[in-house]
């Protein structure tokens, strides 16, 4: 999609990127390096150099990798010497000394709050994410400074009223606990409307995320369309075929819960036969009842890491994504990048065309998950020829457009 309206920002300044729960936010500070415009990469988490953790791989299970992961953090390679890190946590503090890191911010105190301290004292404006960014942008437009805002995911506030309802039909209760799992609890949506109000421009990764800001008032002026994307060098040649007989495997990629609609997924594949089998790759955010009771066709990966994920995907036939509310999720991009045509709702935010790259299935109807499904089984061909266009899609939606897109209002005329 293109927007006729082009946003801009008059700044001729540097822009610092901060993230204490959005990995791909890199991405976003390597925008602003390649045009010369980055102030500085501020994250929450420690960046290891990897060589550091590799004799830790071998003798981890994947669950545990994960967790120690969220201690010692991330390594950034493009981003060496631009990065700060920030945290009054003595775990961080205790990674960081472990692989030799010691770059903070500061050592106490609020990360927002100094972020915002540091960006006023370099003259900078920041790029930072939904429901992350209050304290400095607070700062930051008290003193006319840029402040750019990351919408990962659909209005919270709309998204509150959304899921709570979908909670109470599941029979769970729409507690600011259970809300608050799914990033939408009260206090989360009060903190991003007053973001995006304060927000000189809001970057959404998609056409669901778009419209839901309309919804919520929004002017276009504000928005930028900057979607997401895959490493171009990821991306399979080819689909995986499938023989005759062969077990038809489908791939969820994402955290295991309601928002995701990962209960209507299984919901499917219990009306399916043992031909079929639903293979998730991710954790769980809250216990779900329904999900207790699971069909012996659906597999649990758990945590995986990136190369381990694109070496399963590429054994399996097709994905799915039927999520009820969403932004964009990276992992709709890695199930096209392997040639997986995907079953995915009109919330779920990606770039799947209707019997183009897939099937779109209206929210919460596990009946047509089985048609499509079925009519995949039926027709191989029709499948491979998804996978196909699955695959170019991905070859237009790679991290290099996405650089474009984020600097585009910094740098057009």
């Amino acid at each position: 999609m293109e927007f006729e309206f082009k946003p801009r920002l008059d700044w001729q300044g540097k822009i610092a990127v901060a993230h204490h729960a959005k990995h791909h936010l890199y991405h976003t500070a390597i925008a602003y390096d390649q045009i010369g415009r980055l102030g500085r990469f501020y994250t929450q988490r420690y960046i290891p150099r990897p060589e550091r953790l590799k004799w830790l791989s071998p003798i981890l299970p994947a669950s545990l990798s994960l967790k120690l992961r969220k201690i010692l953090g991330y390594h950034h390679p493009q981003l060496e010497g631009k990065v700060t890190t920030h945290s009054s946590s003595w775990k961080h503090r205790l990674g960081s000394s472990l692989v030799g890191q010691s770059s903070f911010l500061n050592q106490s105190g609020d990360f927002e709050h100094a972020v915002g301290q540091e960006c006023i004292l370099q003259n900078w404006g920041c790029h930072s994410h939904v429901t992350g960014s209050l304290g400095i942008f607070r700062q930051l437009s008290a003193q006319n400074l840029p402040c750019l805002l990351e919408m990962y995911i659909g209005d919270k506030t709309l998204a509150k009223h959304f899921l709570s309802d979908e909670l109470t039909a599941l029979g769970l209760e729409a507690s600011e606990h259970n809300l608050h799992a799914m990033g939408c609890s009260t206090q989360l949506a009060e903190k991003s409307r007053e973001e995006i109000e304060l927000a000189d421009l809001i970057y959404c990764p998609s056409e669901f995320v778009i419209n839901t800001m309309k919804e919520a008032g929004v002017p276009d002026h504000k928005l930028v369309y900057a979607p997401y994307g895959v490493d171009p060098g990821s991306c399979a040649v080819a689909p995986n075929k499938r023989e005759q007989n062969q077990i038809f495997k489908v791939a969820f990629v994402g955290t295991e819960g309601v928002r995701k609609g990962l209960i209507y997924a299984i919901e499917a594949f219990r009306k399916l036969g043992p031909e079929f089998e639903l293979h998730i790759f991710g954790l769980s955010d809250f216990k779900v009842p329904r999900l207790e009771s699971i069909p012996e066709n659906v597999v649990f990966h758990g945590f995986t890491s990136k190369a381990e994920l694109l070496a399963e995907l590429r054994t399996m036939h097709a994905g799915i994504l039927v999520s009820l509310w969403e932004g964009s999720a990276i992992g709709a991009f890695d199930l096209l990048s392997q040639g997986l045509p995907m079953i995915v709702t009109l919330n779920s935010g990606t770039m799947v065309e209707d019997r183009v790259h897939g099937f779109t299935v209206p929210v919460r109807d596990p009946i047509a998950i089985v048609e499509a499904l079925n009519s995949w089984y039926a027709d191989d061909l029709l499948r491979q020829s998804m996978g196909q266009q699955a695959i170019q899609l991905t070859h237009h939606y790679n991290w290099g457009n996405y650089y474009a897109k984020t600097v585009e209002p910094l740098t057009q005329g």
